[in-house]
């Protein structure tokens, strides 16, 4: 397995962009095959800043194959206001554990790894707002179960590309006041302009 993971941050998001590329080889197959827990973990952030119940979060992905099938492919991601470690990783026939992340932060989304490019569902996959602290952990993880080459060949090769991103919303009242001051600060312009030509 080869994974990559882009960080980026601004004044009001934090994104994660990445990519899983899976080399199966194993003489288990189908449904009751071993499964596969990929997680990333970013500490230490501080972007959106500090805020009231106004962050929310965003994700999605797109697996492709190219002779590799999974029969459940599940991402999810959330946020870690204690700026903690790494959750506890699934276990065999569990769902992925989101114990330690702010509740209504995680997004969840779900799908298979079949004959051609597909995604995830819900996509995008959105989370409630929450409250963010600062720094926080932002987390991301994966669940591929039933990996399978197809017509029973060992030695296929899948992928998966996904993003997140952990994004604070514009304050409602401060886009207001802005949108309402702009006629004034227009007419003031023009007010300005036609003193200066007499």
């Amino acid at each position: 397995m080869i994974t990559s993971n882009l960080a980026s941050t601004g004044p009001c998001l934090t994104n994660h962009s990445l990519t899983i590329n899976v080399h199966y080889s194993g003489a288990t197959t189908g449904a009751g095959s071993s499964q596969l827990v990929v997680e990333f973990l970013g500490t230490n952030y501080i972007n959106p800043g500090a805020s009231p119940p106004d962050a929310f979060v965003t994700s999605n992905a797109s697996p492709s194959t190219a002779g590799l099938k999974a029969s459940t492919v599940e991402m999810i991601s959330g946020v870690d206001n204690a700026n903690g470690g790494l959750p506890a990783s699934a276990l065999p026939g569990n769902a992925l554990n989101t114990s330690a992340l702010v509740p209504g932060s995680v997004t969840d989304g779900t799908g298979t790894m079949g004959t051609a490019s597909s995604v995830l569902m819900p996509n995008p996959a959105s989370s409630s707002t929450f409250g963010i602290a600062n720094p926080f952990s932002f987390y991301q993880a994966f669940l591929f179960r039933g990996l399978t080459p197809s017509a029973g060949v060992l030695g296929r090769t899948g992928s998966l590309s996904a993003g997140s991103s952990v994004t604070c919303t514009p304050e409602p009242a401060s886009m207001a006041m802005a949108l309402v001051a702009l006629p004034g600060l227009a007419v003031a312009a023009w007010r300005g302009r036609r003193r200066s030509r007499s």
